[in-house]
Formats: C-alpha cells, structure tokens, sequence
C-alpha cells in the first residue's frame, strides 16, 4: 500500500501509539529528567527565552522548557507544579518526541531540542 492512504494510515498509527504511550507512562521521574536536560540546554542557549513562535506547538513547548528552567534555578512546590502544568498542556506527539529526545546524548539531543 503506497500513496495518501498509506500516509494517512501512518499518521494514525503514530497518533494513537503516542496517545496510548502517553496514558501508560508515569511522568513523574521523567519530569526531573526534563529539568536536567532543560537547565544544561539553556547553559549553552540562553537566548532560548526570547524565542518566539507563531506556531502552537513551539509555544507549548517552549513554555514548558521555562518552567523547566524555572524550577531548576528555584526548585518549589510552586515551579514543580508550573512544569507538571505545561507538560499536562503538551499533546501525545510532543510528549513523545519529548521523552525520545531526552533519552539520546547530551549533544545529539541539543540539536534535536534547537530543530
């Protein structure tokens, strides 16, 4: 099977494969793992705080890297809370781009995070 279809059928596969992973996974530890990478990523990309992007999907996710940022500079029960908050708003797919990009190495995972 080629063409539209087979595409088609692909993208709702990768949809629901990642809807399923995303109510099957337990966060908790994974968030602190997002704190880490997050922290080392804007050491070396500060100017990653006044990017700005038309497109929903980065905004979420940029929000996300902030409280990330946030509660590694002043880990509080508020700024955990602000980082589990916008993971919550993140959809299926950028959450498992997420965890894909955090289990790969400290400089390919930059580059994956800067794309």
């Amino acid at each position: 099977m080629t063409g539209p279809s087979s595409n088609m059928l692909r993208n709702v596969f990768t949809l629901v494969k990642a809807e399923v992973e995303d109510r099957l996974t337990d966060d908790t530890i994974f968030i602190y793992e997002l704190v880490d990478m997050v922290s080392d990523l804007f050491l070396c990309h500060s100017d990653l705080v006044e990017m700005r992007s038309k497109e929903k999907s980065h905004e979420r996710i940029l929000h996300c890297f902030c409280a990330c940022d946030m509660f590694a500079m002043q880990p509080s029960k508020r700024n955990r809370a602000h980082v589990v908050s916008a993971w919550a708003n993140l959809d299926a797919l950028e959450k498992q781009e997420l965890r894909k990009v955090v289990r790969l190495s400290w400089g390919i995972r930059n580059n994956r995070l800067l794309e």
